[in-house]
């Protein structure tokens, strides 16, 4: 094992994975009970080492969360072995219809740091994150925030500030969780109606921005996208997600800035795209 162990969690997001390879790190796809006994087995021996967790409870690709149980277990863990947490949850807050599981850092605020984006909450073009931290942390954080791009643009921060200070986000943020849940369930229809017999396979996501679908056997997500986009629709294919054994079936789809009108005519496309390029025709 090298620097570091990485869980990602259940979803792995693309841009990450390749930054943690540059860093010489181990990503793992979830926190099976394989790697959550080896996480445990540890011990002592994680001085030095840190885990960084990229959680999105709402699971867009593997369609299960980590238990709280199993949470807490490691949080204990990690707090017996001196080993600190970096938690990166930019879509925790953009639930449906229930809370997700309480952060890992939560359970031991001293013990990690917290990461979250305002990009995904309140406007994308802001490119503005935000961390919990140990108080004792902060300077250290502070030069490493000023070698890197000396500090984030003024007047965006001074803009988050102001909603903050308002209660403009607490009032925002219910609002978009119930425009983002009816465009899930818009497409969640749409793909109902129109992928039947085809095949393909979706999940049912909770919460987030987004929801995962499958090909038929002997498709490719990567061939099928520029066929797609010549009926104007794209979507992303899911294999630069994986961190093994990648699936080259799997693909992203985005709901949230989509009208119904909209979405019903995308997904109606790709149900064409993927009927013309089927291995076996399935009959009009």
């Amino acid at each position: 094992m090298d620097a570091r162990f990485v869980v990602p969690g259940p979803l792995d997001v693309a841009g990450t994975l390749s930054r943690y390879r540059l860093w010489g790190e181990d990503p793992v796809n979830r926190l099976s009970d394989g790697v959550f006994r080896r996480a445990i087995k540890w011990e002592g021996r994680w001085r030095g080492y840190e885990l960084r967790w990229s959680d999105d409870v709402h699971a867009p690709r593997l369609t299960v969360s980590v238990p709280g149980a199993r949470r807490a277990a490691l949080v204990q863990a990690a707090a017996e072995a001196g080993l600190p947490i970096v938690e990166d949850n930019p879509y925790g807050d953009l639930w449906f219809d229930a809370p997700p599981p309480a952060p890992l850092t939560a359970r031991n605020p001293d013990g990690g740091l917290y990461l979250g984006s305002f990009s995904k909450i309140l406007a994308p073009g802001l490119r503005l994150g935000f961390l919990v931290a140990p108080a004792a942390l902060y300077p250290k954080l502070l030069q490493a925030k000023q070698a890197a791009d000396l500090h984030s643009p003024s007047f965006n921060q001074r803009l988050v500030s102001a909603v903050l200070k308002d209660g403009f986000l607490e009032r925002h943020v219910p609002t978009i969780r119930a425009l983002y849940a009816s465009q899930c369930r818009a497409m969640l229809a749409a793909l109902e109606r129109e992928m039947a017999g085809l095949g393909v396979q979706w999940n049912a996501p909770d919460g987030g921005m987004f929801l995962w679908a499958r090909l038929p056997e002997g498709m490719d997500a990567t061939a099928l996208l520029p066929h797609a986009v010549e009926r104007g629709v794209a979507f992303v294919p899911g294999a630069p997600f994986f961190t093994d054994a990648p699936d080259t079936r799997s693909l992203r789809l985005s709901f949230v800035t989509a009208t119904v009108e909209q979405i019903d005519r995308g997904i109606a496309a790709l149900a064409q795209t993927v009927r013309e390029h089927l291995p076996t025709p399935v009959p009009a």
